[in-house]
């Protein structure tokens, strides 16, 4: 269970691996990979987890999907997003939000990244 350590939150490898599960998937791109963050539509790296010590606005992060639940820290949830996309979070609660991304099929563009 995520440990809350002064103004850090500090996820288990269960959680982190459940926020990235609940990422929106690039139809062609392998999903252990690669995800979508629901805030800026950009791709994020699995293996680019947030690093406090190196902060890159690329990293990910784990974002709670709504705030006004009573059990924050539960894995449904979690979802992983870009740690500087977090600021850009519009409601309390990004159920309807997620759903709505979700429908859309979403592509890796491959030729823009190489």
């Amino acid at each position: 269970m995520a440990k809350i350590n002064g103004n850090e939150v500090e996820f288990d490898q269960k959680e982190l691996q459940a926020a990235w599960d609940k990422a929106i998937v690039l139809e062609n791109a392998d999903p252990n990979v690669m995800k979508m963050c629901y805030v800026c539509k950009y791709h994020m790296l699995k293996e680019n987890y947030f690093n406090f010590e190196k902060p890159d606005t690329l990293q990910w992060y784990v974002d709670l999907i709504d705030t006004t639940l009573k059990d924050l820290f539960v894995i449904n949830n979690l979802i992983a997003i870009h740690n500087v996309c977090l600021e850009f979070r519009k409601k309390k609660n990004a159920t309807k939000r997620i759903e709505k991304i979700r429908k859309v099929k979403w592509n890796f563009d491959e030729e823009f990244h190489q």
